[in-house]
């Protein structure tokens, strides 16, 4: 399922974007690469975030799923605001330092919550795959009646001729 990719990518996406704050935190003040690299990776991240509750929140509707985005979304929304301020605020070394704390709080929860996610979206997966198989062994069975039944009419029908032929000749 293309929603298990999207979401496991929306994970690798939170762990680049730690990754580049904790890069960040250490080489104080950083390289501007990290600092585009970092603004990238945020990018993607929304972008991302933005499809999966667009398109699959609402094709799966499935309560489960709209209660941890509604859990995920405070954790999502502190990482994105704070790696945007830390991009526009990058040379105050206070403000760099309370944002990247904040980012490290809330990631954990977010990765957590995103494990879940995927979790969730693998068993609706499984749950329709579930769904295909019954289905197709009620068609499989079906087509396997009719043939008997063809046959079996096909069976009486030759008797029923040949009943009918030994009685001619009689």
């Amino acid at each position: 399922m293309e929603v298990i990719n999207l979401a496991g990518s929306q994970r690798m996406r939170s762990q680049k974007i730690i990754k580049l704050v904790l890069y960040y935190e250490i080489n104080k003040p950083a390289p501007f690469i990290n600092i585009i690299f970092l603004e990238n990776s945020i990018n993607e991240f929304i972008i991302s975030h933005n499809q999966i509750k667009q398109f699959h929140i609402k094709r799966y509707k499935n309560e489960d799923l709209e209660f941890l985005y509604r859990k995920i979304e405070p954790f999502y929304n502190n990482i994105v605001t704070s790696a945007k301020t830390l991009i526009d605020d990058k040379d105050n070394i206070k403000k760099v330092n309370n944002f990247v704390k904040m980012i490290k709080l809330n990631e954990n929860d977010y990765l957590n919550l995103m494990d879940k996610i995927v979790m969730e979206y693998e068993e609706i997966g499984q749950q329709r795959i579930a769904k295909i198989e019954s289905r197709e062994n009620i068609l499989n069975t079906m087509v396997v009646l009719i043939f008997l039944n063809i046959f079996f009419m096909s069976g009486f029908e030759i008797l029923k001729k040949k009943k009918k032929k030994k009685a001619n000749l009689a």
